[in-house]
This record gives C-alpha cells, structure tokens and sequence, in this order.
C-alpha cells in the first residue's frame, strides 16, 4: 500500500469518526436541552411528592408531530406499531420518549432500567400495561410531571396516568 494511499483511507477514517461524534454530540445537547426544560416546567409547577400537568409543546422547542413514550419492558412490536417505524434502539431495559416529524426521528431519549430506583430523571407509562407506551400528538400531549426527594438528590419523572 502507497503512503498516498494510506494517507487518503487515514483522512477519510477522521472524518468520517468527527461527523460520527459531531451528530452524537449535537443529538445530546439537544436531550439535555429538552430534559432541562422539563426539570424547569416541573420546578415550577409541582410541590415535591405531587404531581402536576406539563404540556409537552411548552417543553419542546422543535417541530413535532407524533410523541410515544415508553418505560421498561415495552415489547419492539408495539413500539414499533406506536412509532409507526422500525425502532433500532434496544427499549425492553429502557425507559424513553421519541418525538417524530413527517415519519422521523427528531428527537429521541432513553434512560436505562435502574431496578433500585436511583435514577435522576425517568419516564414512566402507569396505565398502558398491556402494551407499556402511549402515543400524543401535541393537541393532546399532556403528561404528568413529579419529583421527589432523595436522601441526596431530587428524582424528577414524567408520566403517563
């Protein structure tokens, strides 16, 4: 092999891990921009130990159509159906919420399964057993927020009733 052609696979090799990192690295401010707006709209809205409504277009500052939060257990097929796409992540140990334009992923976040509850943030559907996520379209997509006190943080969940 040529160095010139050693050389011309090395840049390509770069270029291609800095657009790889460049689009995850965006693809996370953009989660924790949604989270922070969350945390902040159930700040403001929820005593600790109690619930309250948080309308999903007032935390969201990008275009959507379809939201479908999940929790852990979901099987692929209904997320998929709920979607309404394949779905590629691994969702059974998760808990997450997708946002969708025009049949696209915009945004998507997952937490994984903490089975001693010690999560910061979570999401959570308490009455959709059979299937273990729900579908909003933001004429409707209201959820309830809430926190709770930790021995050393404080635990925020938004959910599904």
């Amino acid at each position: 092999m040529s160095v010139r052609v050693f050389f011309k696979s090395f840049v390509l090799c770069v270029l291609a891990f800095l657009t790889f990192c460049m689009f995850g690295c965006q693809n996370q401010i953009a989660v924790n921009r949604f989270r922070n707006k969350v945390i902040n709209a159930i700040d403001s809205r929820c005593e600790v130990e109690q619930s309250c409504r948080i309308n999903m277009r007032d935390v969201t500052d990008f275009e959507w159509d379809k939201m479908v939060i999940y929790c852990e257990g979901v099987f692929a097929e209904d997320l998929n159906e709920a979607l309404g796409i394949e779905y590629r992540n691994e969702a059974v140990f998760a808990s997450g919420i997708v946002f969708m334009n025009n049949g696209e992923i915009v945004l998507e976040d997952s937490v994984k399964c903490d089975p001693e509850g010690l999560a910061s943030f979570g999401y959570f559907v308490a009455t959709r057993i059979d299937s273990r996520c729900a579908v909003f379209y933001p004429q409707n997509a209201i959820l309830s927020g809430s926190k709770s006190q930790q021995k050393n943080y404080v635990r925020y969940v938004l959910w599904v009733r």
